[in-house]
């Protein structure tokens, strides 16, 4: 089976833009194991093997848990080292976001009510 370096570079980029993070950051993330020179090699499959310090501070930084780069060169997809959310915690979440807005939409209503008043 070849190692497939091309989609652990595309993969890797897309992780570390989804989590919002600058090379800087994610080397930052690392704990020091990487640094964005490193990390620039691997998003762009500019190298074929890694130290396993450097892949396993990479995966730190993506917050996956170890072992997800072999994983990918295996074809599999990396695994998140956080858990998956449930439908129910995505649901409850929204709802409550939901609640929050529709709070802060009365409490505007409410303002320029009064101010429409005092303006008459």
């Amino acid at each position: 089976m070849r190692e497939d370096w091309e989609r652990v570079a595309q993969v890797v980029a897309t992780r570390r833009r989804s989590l919002g993070l600058s090379q800087d950051d994610a080397a930052e993330a690392s704990g020091g194991t990487i640094s964005k020179p490193v990390l620039s090699l691997v998003e762009n499959a500019r190298q074929s093997s890694y130290k396993p310090r450097t892949l396993a501070g990479l995966e730190r930084a993506l917050r996956w848990r170890p072992g997800s780069i072999d994983r990918i060169l295996a074809g599999l997809d990396p695994e998140p080292d956080e858990p998956p959310m449930l439908e129910s915690d995505l649901a409850r979440k929204l709802l409550a976001e939901i609640e929050r807005l529709r709070a802060t939409v009365e409490q505007l209503a409410a303002e320029l009510h009064t101010q429409d008043h005092r303006s008459r």
